[in-house]
């Protein structure tokens, strides 16, 4: 599952929190502060792409670019990019690039197929390479000075022979990280460039949170509770006789989801089964019944499952939902068996927003330059401004 925006299987549960401002006084006097790894600070340089966009930037003749990130539906998230040469013979061969990781990624980071080595996927198109093995290390680049993520010698190596060729990167992040623009540099022949393009943020979103239940409160046509019948798959059916008008199964389900959550994903699972019955399942959206799944017929006992995403989509909803069955007689003896209902929810929360810095102090200790200090009160900011007092 792909995402560019959306999904906390995706990204839109993550709120990118805006850091504090640092105000300084300076008069003649030059800034200088030292990057973090990973952060994005305004002013750094774009590569040799001065109309870089956030997912494309180009270095030493490498175009490098974001393609999205990947869902593998079991809390991780695979980041892919693509790097291709510009063909030219003047162009030395790509040895290494290197993408900025915060320490919180790192520490969560999965390169490839095995610890040291990484072998690219295959890629459709004519310039496409793969089973291209790529060492891959995490730490600190000593020849651009980015921590993160090392791709190096690709044998052979991307554009050594002025080919114009491509090479899809995959790596894979445990949780959510919300997509910021992040350092990137690269080395080909004796020289090296940096630049920026978007990456993973400082910023680990909590993990998607699952409510699993049966309903709190189940009832057939007459107002039978059933509730006790419904929660586990044991063959104890609620038993609903259908007559030649239409009768119900009452399902509802109270839930207690923070209210700036983010409501992603809304299943319901039933195990039933009936005899001349046409069932149909119907959601109350405040103001009325409606029409949302018609589940198959079934004579014996079957589990079908219903995504409902696209009704139960804010938290007041999910924290209310009544569901009924619908059953109509279509033909002699009718009657409908239910014997478990099953309503999951994943939902996410925002991201805790950053707190400022502090104890900001300068240094006027070197002759051209006064040196910034303070001390980082935070895990996830994305990096710091500094402003200069205009007054």
């Amino acid at each position: 599952m792909r995402h560019s925006k959306g999904k906390c299987t995706g990204i839109k549960s993550i709120v990118i929190a805006s850091v504090l401002s640092l105000a300084c006084l300076f008069s003649n006097y030059s800034l200088a502060w030292d990057i973090k790894p990973g952060h994005y600070i305004d002013g750094i340089d774009g590569g040799d792409d001065k109309c870089a966009t956030d997912s494309l930037t180009t270095l030493q003749g490498f175009k490098i670019e974001f393609l999205g990130v990947d869902d593998n539906d079991d809390g991780t998230y695979t980041w892919t990019y693509k790097i291709t040469s510009d063909g030219d013979r003047r162009t030395p061969a790509l040895s290494h690039w290197t993408l900025a990781l915060c320490d919180n990624a790192i520490n969560t980071v999965v390169p490839g197929d095995s610890n040291t080595y990484t072998t690219i996927p295959s890629f459709d198109g004519h310039t496409g390479r793969s089973g291209i093995r790529y060492h891959v290390a995490v730490g600190i680049d000593p020849t651009t000075g980015i921590t993160g993520i090392k791709y190096e010698d690709g044998k052979p190596n991307l554009g050594e022979h002025g080919k114009v060729e491509t090479d899809i990167f995959q790596f894979t992040l445990t949780g959510i990280y919300s997509i910021t623009q992040v350092m990137v540099g690269t080395k080909a022949g004796k020289h090296h460039a940096t630049g920026v393009i978007a990456g993973p943020s400082c910023i680990p979103c909590e993990m998607p949170e699952t409510i699993e239940k049966c309903p709190d409160l189940a009832t057939l046509n007459d107002g039978t509770d059933v509730t006790w019948k419904v929660c586990t798959s044991d063959n104890i059916y609620a038993y609903q006789w259908v007559p030649s008008v239409p009768v119900y199964i009452y399902l509802y389900w109270t839930n207690s989801i923070p209210v700036d959550a983010t409501i992603e994903e809304v299943f319901l699972s039933l195990e039933h089964c009936e005899y001349w019955v046409d069932i149909s399942v119907q959601w109350w959206d405040g103001s009325d019944w409606q029409d949302v799944w018609d589940p198959p017929e079934s004579p014996v006992d079957v589990v079908h499952t219903c995504e409902l995403s696209s009704y139960i989509n804010t938290v007041s909803e999910a924290n209310d939902i009544r569901i009924r069955l619908k059953l109509v007689r279509h033909h002699g003896s009718c009657h409908e068996k239910l014997d478990w209902a099953w309503m999951k929810i994943i939902y996410c929360m925002p991201c805790p927003v950053p707190v400022a810095p502090s104890n900001l102090c300068a240094s006027d200790t070197l002759c051209d330059r006064i040196e910034l200090k303070w001390q980082d009160n935070s895990w996830n900011e994305q990096g710091f401004k500094i402003y200069r007092d205009g007054s």
